[in-house]
């Protein structure tokens, strides 16, 4: 049985297909349709793979959306002052020193702790887009393990108190209630 021959495209569709959709080139069969496609960057693949590499195109303007606003609010936090007084000289200072301080601090810390790879993320977060929802958060995780232990032994100094309040009171319900004048 002979075989079919495979159609082939003109110039002029070959050219319109890679200006819009990056094909070089396309194996279509008579009897099952496009077989082959090949991509200007990735080669010859299955349609059904050249299909879903073409949704990466629908979630693009979606991430670029994210990312700008995530730079816009970036802009937004670091040109807010921050006004504190001095021996009541009023000093304003923008917030973006103090994300830049902040991130200094923490990644010495995870210098310390020998993680180079949170020490160099808290550097990136400064320039990353939401950068600084990530050194807030990781500000008050560090900050609550700081906190943490004075508070577990306030805790436990409520609970010894607590306890001996109970016992106390035990005790004082134990014995027998007198008048005022038999004492």
């Amino acid at each position: 049985m002979p075989r079919a021959r495979k159609a082939r495209l003109s110039d002029d569709v070959r050219a319109e297909l890679f200006a819009k959709w990056h094909i070089r080139d396309m194996e279509i069969s008579k009897a099952d349709g496009v077989t082959q496609v090949k991509h200007a960057m990735f080669g010859w693949m299955p349609p059904e793979d050249y299909y879903r590499l073409q949704k990466v195109h629908d979630i693009l303007p979606l991430l670029e959306k994210i990312v700008e606003g995530g730079y816009r609010m970036k802009a937004a936090l670091w040109g807010i002052d921050i006004s504190f007084g001095v021996m009541a000289t009023g000093t304003e200072f923008p917030l973006g020193m103090a994300l830049v301080a902040g991130a200094a601090v923490l990644s010495v810390l995870d210098q310390a702790d020998g993680r180079p790879d949170l020490a160099a993320l808290d550097i990136l977060a400064l320039a990353l887009p939401f950068g600084e929802i990530y050194l807030f958060a990781r500000g008050a995780v560090i900050f609550g393990e700081a906190v943490g232990e004075p508070v577990e032994r306030v805790q436990g100094n409520l609970e010894f108190f607590q306890a001996s309040k109970r016992e106390a009171t035990v005790a004082a319900q134990s014995r027998p209630i007198r008048p005022w004048w038999f004492f």
